[in-house]
């Protein structure tokens, strides 16, 4: 897993453990689409943006909230104690 926050860093380090172990699965943060695709080309299968996941997350908050059964599966909308509805943020 991958996760520093400088895209430049990101890559380097993908580069780097690859080529002591080409069979590694790499998950990587990305912010861009350039990056992606670089890290794509390079073998990375799995790819996280902090920007997606967290619209995903308040998108599945905003349907608890209303009321809106969710098609994304259990625990949608659960605050940190793991009760519905409004929680606290996190």
């Amino acid at each position: 897993m991958v996760t520093f926050p400088d895209p430049m860093a990101v890559v380097a380090t993908v580069k780097a453990a690859l080529d002591i172990n080409p069979n590694i699965e790499v998950v990587a943060r990305v912010h861009r689409g350039r990056e992606a695709v670089l890290l794509r080309e390079l073998g990375v299968k799995e790819l996280v943006s902090p920007e997606f996941e967290s619209s995903f997350r308040i998108l599945k908050r905003c349907l608890n909230i209303f009321g809106v059964e969710s098609p994304l599966g259990t625990g949608v909308g659960e605050n940190a104690a793991g009760r519905r509805g409004r929680g606290s943020v996190r």
